[in-house]
Parts: structure tokens; sequence; C-alpha cells
């Protein structure tokens, strides 16, 4: 089965596959121009797209997702690539610059199943699987057009956390400037609490973002989660709700006091206007049986 590649341009989406010769084709065929260079180690563009309208599009090799080992199932490897240029029929040009790659970030993940055998239909097995999977993050750096030009800037500790915006003319003049900072909660994960923007010396709260601490000092388990993915009491070292007999069911039940956890509860303006969120559970029914 060929890869399949998703081409995103503003508000649209394009699928396409490469055929037995290396000719890429479109899904749902849009009349739209594509090259590639995905074989061409000496080249950095390795998409180039011109769409209906004559604007052309240049694509570099960013993320890279891939296990490092491999269990017994098969881990497919993923690739995104990055927009590098936008340009337009008339001559102006918007160019994309990305920081060098910081880290390689490596995830291990420890996942079990029970499998079915087709010949006892009442017997279980239980698999066990650990795979490596090593992530290269491409950040963006600035974004320049014929009339400004885009900086961001990341934090020192984190370095993948977006700390400011700065917004230039093409005389390089500050023209604004937004500040995020953010609070830390139970296993060091970060979420932003407001964004500030500056105007010369004027500093003006754009929002600020208030979540449910609740249950911040907890340490949820992966095994934690109720049948829609949000975090419950399950003490069970497993998620099955059906398991063979001998082993106890996992609690899969949804809590609104335990979903609610970390989540957005209240948003306020800088005219000191507010929003607050309130959230109810979903409602399902699985085996007869009603969440």
């Amino acid at each position: 089965m060929p890869d399949e590649f998703t081409i995103n341009l503003g508000s649209s989406s394009h699928d396409f596959y490469f055929m037995h010769f290396g000719d890429p084709k479109f899904i749902k065929s849009p009349n739209f121009k594509l090259q590639d260079n995905l074989l061409d180690d000496e080249e950095d563009i390795k998409f180039i797209v011109t769409d209906d309208n004559g604007i052309t599009y240049r694509f570099i090799e960013g993320i890279q997702i891939y296990p490092l080992m491999q269990s017994t199932l098969a881990y497919p490897a993923c690739i995104q690539y990055y927009i590098s240029t936008i340009e337009y029929p008339n001559g102006d040009t918007v160019t994309f610059e990305y920081l060098p790659e910081k880290d390689s970030r490596i995830y291990q993940s420890f996942s079990s199943k029970i499998k079915q055998r087709v010949d006892y239909p009442n017997n279980y097995i239980t698999e066990n699987n650990n795979v490596n999977i090593s992530e290269n993050r491409t950040l963006i750096s600035t974004i320049t057009t014929p009339n400004e030009k885009i900086e961001f800037q990341y934090s020192v500790v984190n370095q993948h956390q977006l700390s400011q915006v700065n917004i230039r003319d093409n005389q390089n003049s500050l023209i604004k400037q937004f500040q995020f900072t953010y609070d830390t909660y139970y296993d060091g994960r970060t979420r932003l609490k407001s964004i500030n923007s500056t105007n010369g010396t004027e500093s003006l709260l754009v929002n600020a973002f208030d979540y449910n601490t609740s249950l911040d000092n907890e340490t949820p388990d992966i095994n934690s989660q109720d049948f829609f993915g949000y975090y419950n009491t399950n003490t069970q070292n497993h998620l099955f709700p059906i398991t063979p007999s001998g082993m106890t069911l996992a609690d899969r039940e949804p809590y609104l006091i335990t979903a609610v956890s970390g989540i957005l509860k209240k948003i306020t303006y800088a005219n000191g206007g507010y929003v607050e969120i309130g959230y109810e559970l979903n409602d399902d029914v699985i085996n007869s049986h009603y969440y």
C-alpha cells in the first residue's frame, strides 16, 4: 500500500500518493502542480506545490518520528514537511525560518493487550510490548513578509515553550510584542496562564486563563482513565473492563470531579470581561450500560 501524504494550505487540505513510477497523484485531483525532490539528498526543498491561483509553496523536511526498537507489532515512521516559502504571482514572497533542532526526545511506551485465540474463544493471552520512539522537533523562528517580520522566542528552561512573539516593520522597528506565561502542575507539565501585549511602554493584558486545580497534586497513572480517555480513579494496572476470570475488572466509569482535572475553566479579557466554562459528562451506551 503506498504512503499517503497530506498538504495543508490555509483552510484547504489535499491528499496524494506516489504511483508505481514515482509520479504523484492527488486523491481528489485539484488543479495543482506538484514537484518532489524526496530522493535528492542535496536538495533542501522536498516538495513544490503550485495551486490554481498561481501561488507556489515550497516545503522542507521537518519533524521525524520513528521507532528505535520495534516489538512484535509494526510501528510506522512519520515525517512532516514544513513550509519554507510562499511565492505570489505579483512577486511577493513570505519566508519561514526554523530553529536548529535543540534536542531529540526519546519516548518509551509500554502497552499490554489481551488477544483472543481463534481456536478457543474463551482463552486469552496477554502480550506486553516495549517501544522506544525518537522525536526530533523543529520550531518556527521567523515569518517574513514584504511589510513585516514576526519573531518567535522560546523558554531557556523549556526549549519548546513559546515565551515571546515580536512583530517588526520592514525597517526592523518593533511594532508590538506578546509575552506568554505558564504554570506547572503535577509532573512538570505546563499550561498557558496569560498573554500580555506590549506596545511601546504600555503593557496590556490580552487574556488570562484559569484552570481547575483541584487535583494538581495528584499523579495520575496511565491506566486511570475512563472510556473517553479522561482521568478517573481506576486503580488496576490495565484498562480492560472485560477480562478473563481471576482478573479484577478495570474501572472505566467517568467521574466529573476527576474528568475536569486541569481543564480550562475561565478566560479573562483585557477590558475586565470574562468567560466561564462549565462542563458535563458525555453520554454513551456501551454493552447496554449507560455512561
